[in-house]
């Protein structure tokens, strides 16, 4: 796992990319969410991922097509962290079409920012609505290639 941060008016950036997170059910997906950047932004395991449980119970994020968009505003952060994972195997986040997730975003966001970080996300989201990209991010096995999929498909979002 490579941690790398890139001013948000540029292309859309993970600062984290999980290219193959193998979990049972969405709680044990929040937990180990939890697991890989509670260091990172310097809080405790199990207080992280109680926040992203009642984040998800308050807003589901599940979007459709096996993909999902959590947002926690954070307090404690100084800067936004934008988390990118790819499931090895599909987990039930009831989705309004049935499907399971397997792309999975997480977006932390400093509190004092208010809506700043819906800007990112839409622009995410139009990313993941392209089913070609999508299907070129389930193919791919390893952090460079996933992060190589996003950069090239959001510079050229951003060109659009």
């Amino acid at each position: 796992m490579t941690l790398r941060s890139i001013p948000s008016d540029s292309a859309i950036v993970f600062d984290i990319v999980i290219p193959s997170m193998v979990v049972p059910n969405k709680k044990q997906l929040t937990r180990l969410i939890a697991h890989e950047i509670a260091d990172v932004i310097g809080i405790k395991e199990r207080i992280l991922a109680e926040r992203l449980n009642e984040a998800e119970k308050q807003n589901p994020s599940a979007m459709g097509d096996g993909i999902s968009m959590m947002h926690l505003p954070m307090g404690s952060l100084q800067t936004a962290l934008n988390v990118f994972i790819k499931l090895k195997t599909p987990v039930d986040f009831g989705a309004p079409d049935n499907k399971p997730v397997d792309l999975l975003c997480v977006f932390l966001t400093p509190e004092r920012e208010g809506p700043a970080y819906l800007r990112t996300m839409a622009r995410v989201s139009r990313l993941l609505r392209n089913a070609q990209i999508c299907e070129r991010l389930r193919a791919a096995s390893d952090e460079k290639t996933i992060r190589t999929i996003l950069d090239q498909s959001s510079t050229k979002l951003m060109a659009a």
